[in-house]
């Protein structure tokens, strides 16, 4: 080996140390933030629908195959009951016998409530076209067992018919 071809081959060898030994350059800066997205606007306050105001006046009787069977009169005017009773026969269970005289109304909206002073709680509402008269914890107002086995009454309220 001459010594042109040395001094160019130590001169490359130094070259490359030098460059080994450099940093390398800095990372790019990171992109600028992206703007936050606005917060979502408050939500609207909701209000609560008017209770609407119950009535309804009917008298009607039913029977169904067991031979289950009873009357309802009922006269709602404005949620302010007028005038409740029901009587309802259960075969083999004796049968349940309610008046307004033994109820005092303590709900008016969004459903009418009756309560007797023995606990006995009725409830009546309205869905569509049904109307119905609903029990709870009436043992004293009817015989036997038949509490128990005391379903709502439902009325259709364009046919005045019960079930």
């Amino acid at each position: 080996m001459n010594r042109t071809a040395f001094r160019h081959l130590l001169t490359v060898g130094l070259v490359a140390l030098a460059a080994s030994c450099a940093t390398p350059p800095p990372p790019p800066p990171p992109p600028p933030p992206k703007e936050k997205p606005a917060p979502p606007p408050p939500p609207r306050k909701v209000e609560k629908p008017k209770a609407k105001r119950i009535n309804v006046a009917n008298e009607c009787r039913f029977k169904n195959v067991t031979g289950y069977n009873g009357d309802a009169k009922l006269d709602v005017a404005e949620s302010k009951v007028r005038h409740f009773q029901a009587r309802v026969d259960i075969p083999r269970r004796g049968h349940c016998r309610f008046e307004d005289k033994d109820f005092k109304q303590v709900r008016y909206a969004p459903h009418v409530e009756l309560a007797s002073a023995n606990g006995c709680k009725i409830r009546m509402w309205e869905q569509g076209r049904k109307f119905t008269v609903a029990f709870a914890d009436c043992n004293r107002h009817c015989s036997g067992s038949a509490a128990d086995y005391l379903w709502p009454i439902l009325m259709d309220k364009p046919t005045g018919k019960c079930d």
